[in-house]
Formats: structure tokens, C-alpha cells, sequence
């Protein structure tokens, strides 16, 4: 089984006008924010426009994969199909990022729900998501290792890190 996920890229020229949607993107697996948000902090670290921040996400690839394979693909309408369980909506305006990420429900109607209009977050404030699930993640790993001490599924799995984001911190 895998933890699907989506993107959506939008660039916005002006507070007054409606966002332009310029890319969906699909994750197969690991879709939740320890590491999708993850991965999409790290690509927003080197990148500062819409485009080259989808071109950084379709670029990466996952170690010890084989065949080593990449980790997103550029995909049309996937986020109205209702398959996914994360999705996540960045909007580029200028020099301002605003990221919004949904964990869509088993019986959650599949049209683009507006919830990305209210659960704005900034850079800063989604790392801090990415770390609460990253934290969460550690723990039900010790409690698992404590539990089951000659399980080599949960030795051998590593913790996650804490991203940091400092405030002077900007994209490329």
C-alpha cells in the first residue's frame, strides 16, 4: 500500500486577481507532511518561482530505490479524482509563498474543496508541521522498538530529523 499525495502550483500575479493553477503533481508513496513537506520545504529552499520550484519537486529522486525512480510525475486534473490521501496547494505571489495541505477523507466528495482558501500557512509555520509529524512519527517508533526489541523492521528504520527554517532564510 502506499500514502499518495498531490500537488497543486499556482502563481498568483496580484492580491485582486484569481490564481493561475500551473501544474499538478502526483506522489505515489510517503505523501503525508514528515516527508512530502518535507521534501517540498527542501525544493522551496532552492527555488523562488512557481515553475522552478515544480521543477525541483519532479527532479527528485528517492535513494535506495530500484530501479531508482523519481519521486513525483507531472500529472492533469488528478486532484479531482478523489484517489488521494494529502494534497497540498502552494501559491507563488511575488516574493510570498502560501502553502495549505488536506488529508482528504475516505468519503470526501473529490472536487477541489475550499479549505485551501482558509488553512493558509506560511514557509515557517509548515515546518512546523512537517515536525510535528516527524515527532510523532519518532515517537510510535521508540514506542514500537521498545515493544518488539528483536523486530529488525523497527531497529533498523531511522528517525526522522527536525527541519529548521530560520527567518532570514530565502528561496534562491
Amino acid at each position: 500500500m502506499s500514502t499518495n499525495a498531490g500537488v497543486r502550483i499556482l502563481q498568483s500575479w496580484s492580491a485582486k486577481d484569481p490564481a493561475t493553477q500551473l501544474a499538478e503533481i502526483y506522489r505515489h508513496w510517503d505523501g503525508y507532511p514528515a516527508v512530502t513537506g518535507a521534501s517540498i520545504v527542501e525544493a522551496l529552499r532552492i527555488t523562488s518561482t512557481a515553475s522552478a520550484f515544480a521543477g525541483a519537486l519532479l527532479s527528485q529522486t528517492s535513494a535506495g530505490r530500484m530501479p531508482p525512480s523519481a519521486d513525483y510525475e507531472l500529472c492533469g486534473d488528478l486532484l479531482y479524482t478523489g484517489c488521494l490521501e494529502y494534497v497540498y496547494v502552494l501559491t507563488f505571489n511575488g516574493n510570498d509563498v502560501s502553502i495549505c495541505y488536506h488529508v482528504r477523507g475516505r468519503d470526501e466528495a473529490p472536487e477541489f474543496p475550499k479549505w485551501h482558501q482558509k488553512e493558509v500557512h506560511t514557509i515557517p509555520s509548515f515546518v512546523e508541521v512537517v515536525n510535528r509529524d516527524r515527532l510523532a512519527i519518532n515517537k510510535r517508533l521508540a514506542e514500537l522498538r521498545a515493544k518488539n526489541p528483536n523486530c529488525s523492521h523497527y531497529i533498523d528504520a531511522e528517525d526522522f530529523t527536525v527541519l529548521e527554517w530560520s527567518k532570514e532564510e530565502v528561496t534562491a
